[in-house]
């Protein structure tokens, strides 16, 4: 019926000769597997072969080739269209499909791009054999992947705490099951004896997760508001709240890693959002043990996914809002109901996120009304957010939050200094890098009225030259800085496969050595929005700072390196380091937003020689003393000097790597230009009035233009990378723009296509 190539092994199907050998009823309804060594296969070559039918041997062959593809996909088996089109002569004969070997196509991340091969693959079969389309329920849910034996969840805290947790866990899980520990666990012997029920109710079914709700059975306590009670009380809600979730784990976790089903596995903590509130808005003693047992939890399970972080196991937690929790611990089937709607699709989004996104998190809250993007949305912030030092430090740092520096200046300074490697007297740390573009063209404004006053000359307009195209806020931090005018110098497209970056510097330097130079010159490197890096960036600034300092101007050049981060170190970035050290002509930016994740602590820095940097300062309170605050300079620290700061970048790197190639990819598949960069955005080409359309609704994708492109069928924009969620959520929206596009009548306007259309299709 089909032959295939399968994690390395060579298959090839036949009917009724051989042995049966039953899969997992979830896994595979109604499908047998027969398996049998090839007779005539090279011992060496591990091939085998892999017989295919319905149960008992009903339905017809089509039929049970499509159950067999279904079943070869849901096991994580790419497709190959290539194949496909070779094996499309023979097909209304024999219907076959080779599936090659993939690895790693088990891995959740590409798990929904293989079903959808593999429905289309479905497809092509049954078209071909003249077949109906229409799907049986048992391929719907193979292709779904709802039927797939992807084992056990092991729930605790949903049996008393509420009769609307257990009918929500036995729906959102993603179609594992849930097995309820429904009384206490006081040793690992009661842990043993769970797991055992949990075998025998699903056999077959390894146990590939963990859901903590904060305990295993609800705490009484004695009416009275005594001392002795209220010590009874937190004795036992921190007592089962926490013992449990311990003994599990120390079960669990060597389980999954001997059995080798760790991969995908999860480990979530449920708590509510009480965990972060002051002791003085709890009610009576239970509501504010509870409370606390919730912020003991998310920090235990902080620390233990850093334990695990080399593992494949996702550890993380869930916040619910208090009013969600309330309800989640009502026992009416009204509220079961609620819960179910209110929170199921926000919770089981938070269960199937991708271990890079979602391990070490504390995710929420969780039963809020999710916001529409608009146009205009902030975003850009990191993913996967600060290392766990950043967390532990900017706990510590609040219980100094009543102190100012000694000697009127923070130490940290100093150490940020070391561990950057630049002296402590050519750093300048502000309100993250919009603040320090700020302060530059302040200093670069004050620098030529100074020169001017000196000549006795009136005070000139301050000018601004920057790349066009750039970052598009800059604009208003420039007015903001005190800039009178800017001009664009045109930046060619790097991906065109002809871009002149000569004639973008020769312009810049017939602009500094005019008669009336500018104050200022902003640039990006790498460049946003096209994510390029120029390999000889440094040497071409150095020709023109030569060329400043020649014609007497006072110039800054202000680089901005707010991805730097993202790219490789070179020779070439070691040169403008030297440069911004050596010559008051340039300033480096530089932002702990990206890649350390401080977006929210809103820190940022320029790099420059002692003499800019003090001019640079001289706008600041206090010279910048006391101009950021110790709680977000110990944040930086941690970021920069902590013990995770390596791991945990390579960690980031590697997430926006690999997104930024998946997103790339749909987007091709889609007729999209895509081009890669080291940074987490990436330029594209598609239709002008697709990006409009798709703007509108909320896609993460910013349009610009280079100078005399007038291509609307290939207009650039740029593509934040973000989460996966949001990452299919553009994809969705240009997709369907991109499919309205296509539908438009040609040379009609958009207001008169609604009533031409029709008549036109009639």
């Amino acid at each position: 019926i089909f032959g295939a190539l399968v994690h390395g092994c060579e298959f090839q199907g036949e009917l009724g000769k051989a042995r049966s050998v039953p899969m997992s009823a979830a896994a595979l309804p109604g499908l047998w597997l027969r398996c049998r060594a090839s007779p005539a296969a090279d011992p060496s070559s591990g091939k085998r072969r892999l017989h295919a039918a319905a149960a008992g041997g009903a339905g017809e062959p089509l039929q049970r080739s499509r159950m067999a593809l279904a079943a070869a996909a849901a096991t994580g088996s790419a497709v190959s269209s290539a194949l496909w089109r070779g094996a499309q002569s023979r097909q209304r004969k024999h219907p076959c499909l080779l599936l090659p070997a993939a690895a790693a196509a088990a891995a959740s991340s590409r798990r929904r791009l293989l079903l959808s091969s593999a429905r289309m693959a479905v497809r092509r079969f049954a078209a071909a054999a003249g077949e109906p389309e229409a799907e049986t329920q048992q391929e719907q849910e193979l292709l779904s992947g709802s039927a797939r034996a992807r084992g056990v969840v092991v729930v605790t805290g949903a049996a008393e705490d509420g009769a609307a947790w257990r009918v929500f866990c036995d729906s959102a899980l993603g179609g594992r099951s849930a097995f309820h520990i429904d009384g206490p666990v006081a040793s690992l012997d009661d842990v043993d004896k769970a797991l055992e029920k949990a075998a025998s109710l699903h056999p077959g079914q390894p146990i590939c997760g963990l859901v903590h709700f904060g305990g295993a059975s609800s705490s009484t306590a004695p009416a009275s508001s005594g001392l002795d009670a209220a010590s009874a009380l937190a004795t036992s809600v921190l007592d089962e709240r926490l013992r449990v979730f311990t003994l599990l784990v120390a079960r669990i976790v060597p389980m999954l890693q001997a059995s080798g089903q760790d991969n995908d596995a999860r480990i979530v903590t449920v708590s509510s959002d009480s965990a972060l509130q002051s002791p003085s808005e709890f009610g009576g003693s239970g509501q504010r043990m509870r409370g606390l047992a919730n912020g003991f939890l998310e920090t235990y399970t902080e620390a233990l996914a850093h334990e695990l972080k080399d593992s494949t196991i996702a550890v993380y937690s869930v916040r619910l809002t208090q009013a969600a929790a309330e309800l989640a611990a009502s026992d009416s089937s009204a509220s079961a109901t609620q819960l179910r709607e209110l929170l199921a699709p926000q919770l089981l989004q938070a269960f199937s996120l991708p271990r890079a996104e979602a391990h070490g998190q504390v995710l929420g809250p969780v039963g809020l009304l999710s916001a529409k993007m608009q146009e205009n949305s902030t975003r850009g912030g990191s993913v996967l957010g600060p290392s766990i030092d950043v967390h532990w430090a900017l706990r510590a740092a609040v219980g100094r939050t009543a102190d100012y520096p000694a000697n009127g200046r923070p130490s940290a300074y100093a150490e940020l200094a070391r561990a950057i490697g630049t002296p402590e007297d050519s750093l300048v740390w502000c309100h993250g890098a919009s603040d320090v573009i700020v302060r530059v063209v302040a200093a670069a404004c004050a620098r030529a009225r100074d020169g001017e006053s000196s000549k006795g000359l009136p005070s000139k307009l301050c000018r601004v030259i920057k790349q066009g195209p750039t970052w598009p806020n800059v604009q208003s931090l420039l007015c903001s800085g005190g800039a009178d005018m800017q001009k664009n110098v045109p930046y060619p497209d790097p991906w065109s496969g002809d871009a002149d970056f000569s004639t973008f510097w020769d312009a810049l330097e017939r602009e500094v050595s005019s008669s009336q130079p500018p104050e200022m010159i902003y640039l990006v490197h790498p460049h946003f929005p096209t994510g390029f890096k120029e390999p000889d960036f440094g040497s071409r600034l150095k020709h023109l700072v030569d060329m400043i300092q020649r014609t007497s101007a006072q110039t800054i050049v202000a680089v901005d390196e707010t991805y730097m981060g993202f790219t490789e170190h070179a020779d070439d970035d070691e040169l403008l380091e030297e440069l911004a050290l050596e010559s008051k002509s340039v300033v480096l930016i530089r932002s702990l937003s990206k890649v350390e994740g401080l977006a929210a602590v809103r820190l940022g820095y320029a790099l420059a020689s002692p003499e800019t940097a003090k001019e640079l300062a001289g706008s600041l309170p206090f010279s910048g003393a006391l101009y950021i605050s110790e709680l977000a300079l110990a944040g930086a620290v941690a970021a920069v000097c902590g013990k995770a700061a390596d791991s945990h970048r390579q960690a980031v790197l590697s997430f926006y790597a690999q997104e930024q190639a998946w997103f790339r990819g749909r987007l091709q598949a889609l007729g999209i230009e895509a081009f890669a960069a080291d940074a987490p955005f990436f330029m594209i080409r598609c239709p002008e009035a697709a990006l409009k359309a798709a703007g509108k609704e909320g896609a993460a994708v910013q349009r610009f233009f280079f100078t005399d492109d007038t291509d609307v069928a290939r207009s650039p924009a740029v593509l934040l990378v973000a989460d996966r969620a949001s990452n299919e959520a553009t994809l969705e929206l240009l997709e369907k723009a991109l499919i309205a596009e296509k539908s438009k009548l040609p040379g009609v306007p958009d207001w008169a296509q609604g009533f031409l259309k029709p008549l036109v299709n009639s």
